[in-house]
């Protein structure tokens, strides 16, 4: 019986000329506890390595549970959204996953047609005010997956 490879390996022998973002799928039989059953939205990818986020594990943390200094003053509807996880990588970094408007600069990293990825809430609120963060057009993410 021949190994299942890990998801390192089964994206790193994907075609590297995919554009990116795509999401990345964990088959059934990948058993690692980080990426058991995961869709990576996978936001870099060269031969040098590449950058994801884990969009389907759920923590019980709310945002209000954290101790976000960055911007006091959140969108009180935001405050109670569940905490997502990125990935095993540095889980102390933030990544917003959110809905964009016409009326909103450019995310630093564009998904799709009105979603967007930044990597604080400094940096949405640099481009285009204090957001109004609401649980259902916005995620949360700590950390991501790097390979």
């Amino acid at each position: 019986m021949t190994p299942t490879p890990g998801l390192c390996q089964v994206a790193s022998a994907m075609n590297m000329r995919q554009k990116t973002p795509y999401l990345l799928i964990a088959m059934p039989q990948l058993k690692d506890p980080h990426f058991d059953q995961s869709v990576i939205l996978v936001l870099e990818h060269s031969e040098s390595g590449g950058l994801g986020l884990v969009v389907n594990d759920q923590t019980d943390l709310t945002v209000n549970d954290l101790e976000i200094t960055e911007n006091p003053i959140l969108n009180p509807n935001f405050k109670e959204s569940p905490v997502w996880i990125g990935g095993p990588c540095d889980q102390e970094r933030m990544w917003l996953l959110h809905k964009t408007s016409d009326k909103m600069a450019a995310p630093e990293i564009t998904v799709g047609e009105g979603i967007g990825i930044s990597s604080s809430l400094k940096s949405i609120e640099e481009k285009f005010g204090m957001p109004d963060l609401r649980s259902q057009d916005t995620k949360l993410i700590s950390g991501y997956a790097g390979w």
